[in-house]
């Protein structure tokens, strides 16, 4: 529900079965090359989890490093405000946060049409809760 697969894999996928070569998608990255993020693993106490935020993308998403179950729910508590767990942007308000399952089955936070880096103040390394409910 926020990731538009059909608009990135669909192409790629498609290029890929009429002969185009992997070249084309980007250049070869060495593994010895990748980083490993020096983030904290989450931890749980009682019906919190704590998680660092690892990316915030171009759109001001940030992306935490705490998976969630496809059925999880909660609400993330920052700076005294709760941000509401939903399944997809539009069932907040435009312009309200919301909290979510993302792409990669890991916790974001957005906003509905907004950056919610910008509005919640936002950013990489920041640590954020999660309360299950």
């Amino acid at each position: 529900p926020v990731f538009h697969g059909r608009d990135v894999f669909g192409p790629a996928a498609a290029r890929l079965a009429t002969g185009s070569g992997l070249a084309r998608f980007g250049s070869r990255v060495a593994a010895e090359e990748l980083v490993r993020l020096p983030f904290a693993d989450p931890e749980r106490r009682g019906d919190c989890w704590s998680a660092t935020v690892v990316h915030v993308d171009r759109f001001g998403n940030a992306i935490t490093n705490l998976e969630l179950e496809p059925d999880a729910a909660g609400a993330v508590v920052l700076t005294g405000r709760e941000v509401p767990m939903r399944r997809t942007y539009s069932d907040v308000a435009r312009g309200a946060p919301v909290a979510l399952r993302g792409s990669s089955n890991t916790l974001e936070l957005s906003c509905n049409g907004s950056s919610a880096a910008a509005v919640l103040g936002i950013e990489r390394g920041d640590v954020i809760v999660f309360r299950l409910g």
